[in-house]
């Protein structure tokens, strides 16, 4: 069963971060005290990451038409005054071109990274690769990630989003490049420890994707007790997101229906962007959520603006380690971001 995320505002792009550490359902029904939105780079379609060593990864498509990818690093800090911000390391590039990077790294510092290409030969659309690398999640924002995997091909279609959680289990969901829907797998690196940092597929249909829904855009969080969240579109452009609740199987993922339930404690994080009333300059929002025990919904609190310069292509991605949550996103051509507490 899907949920209509918004009907009285358009949303052109939202991520989703899901926690289990919570069981405080005050507090979920409670929007985030975002600080004041930052200007980082410049640059387009980001994805970030933050770790439990409170290291943020971001990656982003550089603005300009050779499309190439970039990334930052950055360690979360806290002032005498308890007060939290981001301390980011110099822009790194990776020397690929590629659409709608997503990132999702390991506890113990794996990084895989996924993107889109246009091909015009052999596929006659878009394909996805895959990058892995390597960094220290307990190291500091002027580290580099050193990659064991590069232009790794894992299937046709476009706009991939990817997420770990702690057990090392990786999902992902993808848009169809021909219209026929939205897909998902089920994965894991195959052994870093004797230097085999492949993608190993785990789904029920092998190297293939599972068809689970249409639309558009999707994206998906997973937290360590395999309780699943997904979101997407309804249609690319449309200001209408419908999002679902799901438990992580070895080999699929059972979407939820009336009559099932959850022995949980979790806590959404939602970024939208959204024109609103505001026509010339979109609005970053932000809201939080709590999984009760009804198995496909989510009660959500009131929305807050935390940034003001998003467009309709602000695509904004967030991320938790349980203590803050990092939002960022696009806003004529440049990436900014902000950062809230979670209590």
């Amino acid at each position: 069963m899907k949920n209509t995320l918004s009907k009285s505002t358009t949303l052109a792009f939202f991520l989703l971060a899901l926690i289990a550490a919570f069981s405080n359902s005050s507090f979920a029904q409670s929007p985030l005290k975002w600080r004041q939105a930052q200007h980082l780079d410049t640059g387009i379609q980001s994805s970030v990451v933050v770790l439990p060593s409170g290291l943020v990864v971001e990656f982003h498509r550089s603005e300009n038409s050779n499309s190439k990818i970039w990334y930052h690093i950055g360690t979360v800090r806290q002032s005498f005054l308890g007060e939290y911000s981001v301390g980011w390391g110099k822009s790194q590039p990776i020397e690929y071109v590629g659409e709608r990077p997503s990132v999702a790294i390991t506890k113990e510092g794996y990084v895989v990274l996924v993107c889109t290409r246009f091909t015009y030969t052999g596929y006659k659309g878009t394909v996805m690769r895959y990058f892995v690398g390597q960094l220290n999640p307990a190291g500091d924002e002027k580290q580099t990630i050193q990659w064991r995997v590069k232009d790794a091909l894992f299937d046709t279609g476009q706009f991939a989003k990817i997420v770990f959680n702690s057990n090392g289990v990786l999902v992902e969901v993808h848009e169809s490049g021909h219209n026929s829907g939205l897909f998902y797998r089920i994965g894991h690196l195959a052994n870093p420890n004797q230097d085999d940092f492949t993608l190993v597929w785990d789904s029920t249909n092998g190297n293939n994707g599972v068809n689970y829904d249409n639309g558009a855009n999707p994206t998906v969080s997973v937290n360590d007790q395999n309780q699943l969240i997904e979101s997407h579109q309804q249609r690319a452009g449309a200001g209408y997101i419908d999002y679902r609740r799901g438990t992580l199987g070895q080999s699929s993922i059972s979407f939820a229906s009336p009559g099932t339930t959850y022995d949980n404690s979790g806590v959404v994080v939602e970024a939208a962007a959204t024109m609103g009333a505001r026509f010339v300059k979109g609005v970053v929002v932000s809201r939080t959520g709590i999984l009760n025990s009804d198995p496909t919904f989510v009660n959500w609190s009131d929305s807050v603006d935390i940034g003001w310069d998003g467009w309709p292509g602000a695509e904004p991605s967030v991320a938790t380690d349980g203590t803050v949550a990092v939002a960022i996103w696009t806003g004529a051509d440049k990436l900014f971001y902000a950062i809230a507490p979670l209590q």
